[in-house]
């Protein structure tokens, strides 16, 4: 009944799900908008940890060439490792989006709702591979990180290698439209992210048979 939040071994901040549906009344861009705020707060705590490790570092390195005791050494390593100095990171934000579901997206597109919320619980690597999935989308600040290093820690652990569609905040404006867009350009979107799906599940299909030939 009571969420553990405070004594969670999650060094790495707690995650944030917003799910829109595709015609819904409610706004994406504010899902969008707390996401670049969160992203941006992240990277100034990563830098403010850099800092602090640093100092911890200098701290250990003078008492040492002091010959303190083992204890104090000790209480140096743990408060590096548990990271008390810092306060908890701001959380990472993902931004969902459902297709053809106004805002009761649970009965409109049960499946790919279900799918979000197994996502949102950390369970995405169980889903079949044959489960419609959510599209994604990150905002403009994260999109132009990952184009210049997928593998960057602030962005890679937002875009996984999984089986979802992470699109740009343009691709959002475009895809929540819904009845009252542009239906061509609508329909662009909704085409890029099926033939990115397509040739995503050619890859994991021939990962598999290669799996099947070496055993």
């Amino acid at each position: 009944r009571i969420p553990q939040l405070v004594n969670s071994d999650n060094g790495d901040g707690m995650e944030v799900h917003f799910i829109y549906g595709e015609n819904d009344w409610m706004d994406y861009k504010g899902g969008l908008e707390v996401q670049r705020q969160c992203w941006k707060k992240r990277l100034e705590w990563k830098e403010m940890k850099e800092q602090k490790l640093q100092v911890i570092k200098q701290v250990k390195k003078q008492k040492l060439l002091a010959d303190e005791c083992s204890h104090d050494d000790a209480s140096i390593k743990t408060t590096d490792s548990n990271n008390d100095i810092l306060p908890p990171p701001p959380p990472k934000v993902f931004v969902h989006g459902v297709r053809n579901a106004g805002h009761l997206l649970m009965l409109d597109n049960y499946k790919e709702f279900n799918a979000a919320v197994i996502i949102a619980g950390g369970g995405e690597g169980k889903l079949p591979s044959g489960m419609p999935r959510p599209v994604e989308f990150v905002c403009s600040e994260m999109m132009a990180e990952s184009d210049r290093s997928i593998t960057s820690d602030s962005v890679g652990s937002y875009i996984r290698t999984f089986d979802r569609h992470v699109m740009s905040e343009k691709d959002a404006a475009n895809f929540f439209r819904g009845g009252h867009g542009n239906r061509r350009e609508q329909k662009e979107v909704i085409d890029k992210m099926d033939h990115s799906s397509e040739k995503q599940g050619d890859m994991i299909r021939a990962e598999e048979m290669k799996i099947e030939e070496q055993s």
